[in-house]
């Protein structure tokens, strides 16, 4: 079994915060609208996190629809610490809105 993207484990982060929230996606750009329009500009998450969902969005479109994109590891191993901290500050936003 192929192991999920750092996109596609964002998006399932995100995505499951706004589901909690009674807001219903229909494609990965309604999930990049709300989480800038609900997150990002009401500085729950800070512009400085947000920006690697938002660059992995544009990574995704590029490999998804543009012929022979590569990326170099030298380009992907800092998406993957980043990613990290953008998961858990939204992990924790989450358990905030639990409690």
């Amino acid at each position: 079994m192929r192991e999920p993207s750092l996109l596609c484990l964002l998006l399932r982060c995100l995505g499951s915060s706004c589901t909690s929230r009674s807001v219903i996606i229909q494609a990965y750009r309604g999930v990049r609208s709300l989480f800038n329009r609900h997150y990002v500009k009401t500085d729950k998450i800070p512009k400085n996190l947000a920006r690697i969902y938002n660059d992995l969005f544009e990574r995704r479109q590029e490999g998804d629809y543009i012929d022979f994109v590569r990326f170099q590891e030298s380009q992907v191993l800092p998406w993957i610490s980043k990613a990290e901290q953008l998961i858990e500050h939204i992990t924790r936003l989450a358990e905030k809105e639990i409690n």
